[in-house]
């Protein structure tokens, strides 16, 4: 999974691409977002944050919907990362995508390069 392509279409509104790549699919979508990117650095920053642990599932959602995260800590101190896209309001398809990644210093990290994404 990664993103790319950011670009600013006004001073509120930028948009930038989602892609997800497995063995014989691709898929890109464009996701909307507010300038500031809809607090997505933040939503990470706060999971890395809360290391310790939080119950149940942590969510965050793309001004238009068309990328949504969910987040669980499971026992050996990881974040479980769902990333759902969808290209569009209107698509009744979507993709997901779980990404593992350390509780700590790894989700701080995706944090800030998230951050310096958005703020191009």
């Amino acid at each position: 999974m990664a993103f790319s392509a950011f670009r600013p279409v006004d001073e509120y509104i930028a948009e930038y691409l989602v892609l997800v790549s497995a063995e014989g699919l691709e898929v890109r979508s464009p996701v909307v977002t507010s300038v500031g990117g809809d607090d997505l650095p933040g939503y990470i920053a706060g999971l890395a944050e809360d290391f310790r642990g939080w119950p149940g599932v942590r969510r965050w959602r793309s001004l238009e919907d068309q990328l949504r995260v969910e987040a669980t800590l499971n026992n050996g101190g990881h974040v479980v990362l769902r990333f759902h896209v969808r290209p569009s309001v209107y698509d009744a398809w979507q993709i997901s995508v779980d990404i593992t990644l350390e509780a700590g210093e790894q989700m701080k990290r995706l944090s800030q390069d998230l951050k310096a994404f958005l703020s191009k």
